[in-house]
């Protein structure tokens, strides 16, 4: 028997047999079908469906079509109230004769170079492509490593120049320490943990260093930094090196952190099952991890994934998505680029909520206008990184390489801070997951563990107060809806319920946690904590600022009713 991917596949079949089982693969939506189940875990509220009438669900969808309407023009008012203010980030637009808000440095960077980002991976694709079908029928996969180490490395220096040599020298010390989870016990584990963390603290405190602090007769090479700074790009790294050497070390002490689904039972191709399956030890190579940390489709932005889902794809492609499949989402991505394009060209929100020298302006906002620049920012960042990650997504499915897809959801269909967090960002969500949350306890300790994500989470992202607050706000605020799904799952509440009105409990609780996460976003990705501070202040003193907060229970409860009423219709728990 032949061992591909980790799991035992008949020599009879060779590649066909592949492809048979391939076919048989369960695409995203199945996967989904096949995982829903009755049971409720203790902590998880499952309530008595409701029963929408048809004039409850005209009345739903039409006050949830007015609100949005509402804050549209609410949006663009608050727009359209400055566009005569010299605005840092807003320039001339080129369509329909308005300006265009290009404040936002990540954005503004990928969609000054999407062209050369689509002619590149084009290329690197057609030259995979032909590598994946010379070395069809070998097992040894070490040129097409080759290959995409050598491209990834080239990609890298490209964009850092020198200062990719830091970047690969901490890539070689984290190797290093793979060789100590080899061993039982947790001397690895714990090395590379501290040894990942430490490393985003001296990025941020030497801002990722310079050859002249190590001798001046090599500063000549700090002339040579390339396009971007290594170490912004080098958070996404260490991801990789902790993955790398965790998978290694699970492998080695036999070590699974979940039970097997039905689905990787069933489906020993699916991603679930690449992930979960140790990859046999000579897969956990120096040329394997090299190619892994640096690929280039997914270097700049992800989504994150596993190496031993990454290796596995290396040996037996994806299956999940077809070649029609693929062109249908690449179709999609381009008609979200061109909603993002006029989008920004009438909402320039972020220019005007994001940058700390328009405090005197934001003290001129009401509190409707503050409560919009924060829906509306957070609607450009949920845009933003639904393109920036679907076009690196895009390029690894044409590689043969099948990420997660984040952002399942839209941003404006979510009610629930837990769920919301697994739909934004959901390749990161389950990295969480898998290397901190389920090794500290999981369920057992839920909310301590909430808290270390939440925290590791900002520091990852950037080591400020700002990113801090907006950690311990989450937990903070995810803390009732965590402790009310614990103690109403509770046999005690079976009789309540199941009365008509505690799903309206539900509606409302849905509703004030979309103000709460409304406000942490405000903090962590919008106006700050002086933002909340004005906003808090106008709240409580001026008229106007009552008025808002009656229009947001009002608005926020009539979604979040049409948000259960749409998850009922996809048959799931609400």
């Amino acid at each position: 028997m032949a061992s591909e991917n980790g799991v035992e596949l008949s020599k009879q079949g060779g590649a066909k047999d592949l492809e048979r089982q391939g076919s048989n693969t369960n695409s995203p939506r199945q996967m989904d079908k096949m995982q829903q189940k009755p049971t409720v875990a203790r902590g998880e509220m499952c309530i008595a469906p409701h029963k929408y009438s048809q004039l409850e669900k005209y009345i739903c969808y039409g006050l949830s079509c007015l609100s949005v309407v509402i804050v549209l023009i609410k949006g663009l008012q608050a727009s359209d109230k400055y566009a005569d203010v010299a605005i840092p980030g807003v320039v001339n637009g080129w369509l329909f004769d308005r300006k265009y808000d290009n404040y936002d440095a990540q954005w503004r960077a990928f969609r000054g170079s999407i062209h050369l980002l689509i002619g590149g991976s084009i290329i690197f694709c057609l030259i995979s492509k032909g590598i994946r079908h010379v070395q069809r029928n070998s097992k040894n996969k070490s040129v097409f490593l080759l290959w995409q180490m050598a491209f990834g490395m080239g990609y890298c220096l490209y964009l850092h120049g020198s200062g990719f040599i830091f970047a690969l020298t901490l890539a070689l010390i984290n190797f290093g320490i793979s060789f100590l989870c080899s061993k039982q016990g947790y001397i690895g584990p714990v090395a590379t943990w501290v040894f990942n963390v430490g490393i985003l603290f001296l990025n941020e405190a030497y801002h990722g260093y310079s050859f002249a602090m190590f001798s001046p007769s090599l500063a000549w090479l700090d002339d040579y930094g390339g396009v971007t700074r290594w170490s912004v790009s080098f958070n996404l790294v260490t991801l990789r090196m902790i993955s790398f050497n965790m998978d290694y070390h699970w492998m080695v002490t036999n070590r699974t952190l979940t039970k097997k689904t039905d689905a990787v039972e069933l489906d020993p191709l699916s991603y679930r099952a690449r992930q979960e399956t140790h990859q046999p030890s000579d897969r956990y190579n120096l040329l394997a991890y090299l190619s892994y940390l640096f690929y280039a489709p997914l270097y700049i932005a992800g989504p994150t994934t596993p190496f031993n889902a990454w290796v596995s794809q290396i040996y037996v492609e994806q299956t999940a998505m077809d070649v029609s499949d693929i062109a249908m989402y690449a179709l999609k991505w381009f008609a979200e680029l061109l909603f993002m394009d006029i989008f920004l060209h009438f909402f320039h929100v972020n220019a005007i909520s994001s940058n700390t020298r328009n405090v005197a302006l934001w003290g001129m906002l009401t509190p409707t206008e503050i409560g919009m620049c924060a829906i509306w920012t957070l609607m450009f960042i949920w845009l933003k990184f639904l393109l920036l990650w679907r076009f690196f997504r895009l390029w690894a499915l044409c590689d043969g390489i099948e990420p997660p897809e984040n952002m399942n959801r839209c941003v404006l269909n979510n009610y629930s801070m837990e769920q919301f967090w697994r739909s934004w960002h959901r390749a990161f969500n389950q990295w969480l997951l898998r290397y901190i949350y389920i090794p500290l306890g999981g369920l057992k300790y839920k909310l301590l563990n909430v808290f270390v994500v939440f925290t590791y989470v900002a520091i990852w992202h950037d080591i400020t107060w700002k990113l801090l607050s907006w950690a311990w706000l989450i937990t903070l605020f995810i803390a009732p809806e965590l402790g009310l799904k614990w103690l109403f799952s509770g046999s005690r509440f079976v009789k309540l319920r199941s009365k008509w009105y505690f799903y309206y409990l539900c509606v409302f609780a849905g509703a004030m946690n979309v103000f709460m996460m409304m406000t942490a976003n405000l903090v962590g990705f919008s106006f700050g904590t002086e933002g909340l501070r004005l906003l808090g202040t106008q709240l409580v003193h001026d008229w106007e600022g009552v008025k808002f907060l009656g229009m947001c229970v009002v608005v926020f409860f009539t979604n979040v009713n049409t948000m259960m009423l749409i998850r009922s219709g996809e048959n799931k728990n609400y």
